[in-house]
């Protein structure tokens, strides 16, 4: 009986830079038969935290499909990315709460002091003053000491803020 083909699993280590520059191309792909997103503050606040710290934060399983990922708008938090076809996509089989969380954070976008919608789960800042992750309440004004999270992918948003 033969058992498994001829593909070969392979561990690869990926930075948090290159997940988001994946997410953002439309390189990973969640099942539809994934669970949907349910983490809380308290649970992304940990995760960021365990991120900022290099502490260890679990192992994500993707999967790369022997067939190519068709093109389509793909849903990734607050997300919409329109990804074409792909032979280089990554299926989420597990860590779709971390990976949903990290994309939703740092792929953010707007002016670094907006207010966040009391919807927005993602809105974070890092609080150089008290040295620990925030989230503003909705209509609270933004303080010049909270980095906002999304300018941490980009060196040249990070650049912005911190001249303004």
């Amino acid at each position: 009986m033969k058992v498994g083909g001829t593909h070969r699993s392979e561990a690869t280590s990926f930075t948090v830079q290159q997940l988001i520059e994946l997410v953002a191309k439309g390189d990973v792909r969640v099942p539809e038969w994934q669970r949907l997103f349910k983490w809380g503050a308290k649970d992304i606040r940990d995760l960021l935290d365990s991120v900022a710290r290099g502490y260890p934060v679990g192992t994500l399983l993707l999967w790369r499909r022997p067939i190519p990922a068709p093109a389509g708008v793909l849903s990734i938090g607050p997300h919409r990315i329109d990804a074409p076809e792909s032979t280089e996509a990554l299926w989420v089989i597990d860590g779709r709460q971390r990976l949903t969380s990290l994309a939703g954070t740092l792929l953010r976008r707007g002016a670094p002091d907006r207010a966040p919608d009391a919807r927005d789960r993602f809105a974070w800042a890092f609080d150089l003053a008290k040295e620990s992750w925030i989230k503003p309440r909705t209509g609270e004004a933004w303080k010049n000491e909270w980095l906002p999270a999304d300018r941490l992918v980009d060196a040249t948003d990070l650049f912005a803020w911190v001249d303004s």
